[in-house]
């Protein structure tokens, strides 16, 4: 019976362990977006004064996170990180508890941009691990000593992550897991209907005590708000289809259709107070860019009165460059662009082809021969190094570090690897796609005449208004399935899986044009049949659609 009970306790500081490891590790990949969230969160304790520090602190929780998970997985140090790992969830339950009731609508950030959590369903995660923390580690005795090759996979991994930070925050995150990843493609204000579905909408802005609140038309406030300005936003309900890149010219003109036409390379810079010699820097990038054949457009998160300050700094040649090129947005959306101030986007005809950190901007000759290469080659480059990082981290993490699982895929449990490769970007993309459509659905006039007559939330969610939801899900179905099997391809080859990848990859090698017809062939017929499965499913899931 002691050592069953033992058996539980290690069981429930390993899925503790786990939750924190891959929280903190999903923001340590981007350490600059997990700085604004810090700095949302120093917003609503009101020390918004310290958001200089915002990127600090939120690095270095993500760092505790995933240290403390890895600490806790591996068993090094138990005691003293079962304290940090109570202390620090005690912390954060008891915030997530006051944001549920006084901020529901600010996103937790938990897992960075991978998966999105209201406050409500976090809190319920926070519950369900300090119900698990209290089975492991109370009381706080006889916990064991770990394996002495244990603190050897713990040095390793907590090395490992550190570099990946150190990676992160002097370039752009490894995997990118905002809305502006590669392939999205752009909406322009013309793209949207002009009914009342219209891109933009205009919003009021009242004050009442000191504070200020925005108010939609249906929902204004009661006569004690003094009315103060009106807006014109943009409605981020309606950005599930493409991404939006909004921005004006100096007139206050919307201008982001310039970023959907043709070859454009977009340089963010969200904070625009910088030194001469960035200036002359930037002046120069656009120059070459123009000279490659690109529209340069540079986006500042400032006003045409702040810009004119920034630029004195710069001397009069570059000035006359930027200025010809010179758009303003907001500080949020070219934070999430490019997580590098100063960075630059390459679209093609709307498409996201790739990003570059400030510290790797290409110069005229590769922009050149990237526009001269074909944009499907560079899209498939570009994700294909980004897949081969990924599988190589799994690979040197879990089976090498840690030893969990063994390397080759032709052993024993050696698939655990290759389905999670394949399984974990699709998942986290529907997860969340499913969720915007699920939000956008339980808004409809139908579901409230469902509630209105008493129907069980249970049966509102599962009957109604999951299946109507699941549309634009079917709509990533057939390239997701897609995306599987071609990429199952290289993934066989990484993990020295036996099957049709090995045979690929080795008449690629060889130039066995027989095979790679084939093989080629055979997956054009798999893909087709797959797409024609998307599209039954579109008919069973909405009857209105017709096949013929």
């Amino acid at each position: 019976m002691k050592q069953f009970i033992e058996k539980i306790r290690r069981f429930c500081a390993f899925v503790t362990g786990f939750v924190f490891f891959i929280s903190g590790i999903l923001k340590v990949l981007d350490p600059v977006g997990a700085g604004l969230v810090m700095k949302e969160y120093l917003e609503f304790l009101h020390i918004g004064f310290m958001g200089f520090a915002a990127k600090g602190l939120g690095t270095a929780f993500a760092l505790a996170e995933t240290i403390i998970g890895a600490s806790l997985i591996t068993g090094v140090w138990r005691k003293s990180t079962a304290w940090a790992a109570m202390i620090l969830q005690g912390f954060f339950t008891l915030l997530t508890l006051a944001l549920v009731i006084f901020n529901p609508e600010m996103d937790c950030g938990c897992f960075g941009e991978a998966i999105h959590l209201t406050h409500g369903e976090t809190f319920i995660k926070n519950l369900v691990l300090c119900g698990l923390m209290a089975a492991a580690f109370i009381p706080m005795k006889d916990m064991g000593q770990p394996l002495k090759k244990k603190y050897v996979s713990f040095s390793i991994v907590t090395v490992s992550v550190l570099a990946f930070c150190l990676y992160s925050l002097m370039y752009i995150p490894l995997i990118d897991f905002t809305e502006y990843r590669q392939t999205a493609l752009l909406q322009t204000a013309d793209s949207f209907p002009t009914s009342e579905e219209d891109r933009y909408e205009a919003v009021f802005i009242y004050e009442k005590g000191g504070e200020k609140k925005t108010f939609d038309l249906q929902h204004l406030p009661d006569s004690t708000w003094t009315f103060v300005s009106t807006e014109t936003v943009l409605k981020e309900e309606y950005q599930d289809n493409g991404i939006n890149l909004s921005f004006r010219d100096a007139e206050g003109e919307y201008s982001d259709q310039l970023a959907a036409e043709g070859n454009v390379m977009v340089i963010s810079l969200y904070d625009p107070e910088i030194k001469a010699a960035r200036w002359k820097e930037t002046a120069e990038f656009i120059r070459n860019a123009s000279k490659a054949g690109y529209t340069p457009l540079l986006l500042t998160a400032s006003t045409p009165g702040e810009m004119a300050g920034f630029l004195q700094n710069a001397d009069e040649a570059s000035r006359n460059i930027i200025e010809n090129s010179l758009y303003f947005s907001d500080y949020k959306t070219l934070l999430t662009l490019n997580r590098s101030n100063g960075g630059a986007v390459w679209f093609s005809d709307g498409y996201l082809i790739r990003k570059w950190a400030r510290r790797a901007l290409p110069d005229e000759a590769q922009m050149k021969a990237d526009l001269d290469s074909d944009v499907t080659e560079a899209i498939i480059e570009k994700s294909t190094r980004g897949s081969l990082a990924f599988q190589g981290f799994l690979l040197y993490v879990f089976a090498v570090a840690l030893g969990w699982v063994p390397a080759n895929g032709a052993t024993a449990g050696g698939l655990v690897l290759p389905v999670i490769t394949l399984a974990l970007y699709p998942m986290a993309y529907i997860t969340r796609l499913t969720r915007s459509s699920m939000l956008d659905v339980l808004g409809q006039d139908y579901i409230r005449t469902a509630k209105a007559k008493g129907v069980s939330g249970n049966k509102i969610i599962f009957k109604h208004a999951l299946k109507n939801s699941l549309i634009p899900v079917l709509t990533y179905f057939g390239p997701m399935l897609a995306y599987i099997v071609t990429g199952s391809l290289v993934v066989e080859q990484i993990f020295a899986v036996p099957g049709l990848g090995k045979y690929f990859v080795s008449s690629i090698i060889n130039r066995d044009y027989t095979m790679i017809m084939g093989t080629t062939i055979f997956l054009a017929v798999i893909v087709t049949i797959m797409m024609l499965l998307s599209d039954i499913l579109y008919k069973l899931f909405d009857p209105r659609v017709d096949l013929s």
